[in-house]
């Protein structure tokens, strides 16, 4: 066991993937194995994740990240409103 992590990714494609398929050709098997791997990278949930799946994490990620980008644009705006009424009057006449 050189790597613990490799030997249980092994393990679970021998079981999920190689024990449980059939390939016409080489091409087929290719084929399946994509579908496979992108299947178990992004939509399998995750215990690290919160049990989220990737793409779920990446969604709900992505969202936050649009709250307070939008949150921080209407921040900037209204300081700037708040800034301009704020400056000292220097038209002729004022003191």
């Amino acid at each position: 066991m050189d790597n613990a992590f490799c030997e249980v990714l092994n393990g679970r494609v021998r079981v999920e993937w190689l024990n449980a398929s059939w390939f016409l050709s080489m091409a087929h098997g290719i084929e399946r194995i994509e579908e496979w791997r992108c299947s178990y990278n992004n939509d399998r949930s995750n215990v690290s994740l919160g049990k989220l799946t990737p793409n779920e994490l990446a969604r709900q990620t992505h969202a936050a990240q649009e709250i307070v980008q939008n949150s921080d644009h209407k921040a900037g705006h209204l300081q700037a409103h708040h800034a301009l009424r704020l400056k000292p009057d220097h038209s002729v006449g004022a003191s």
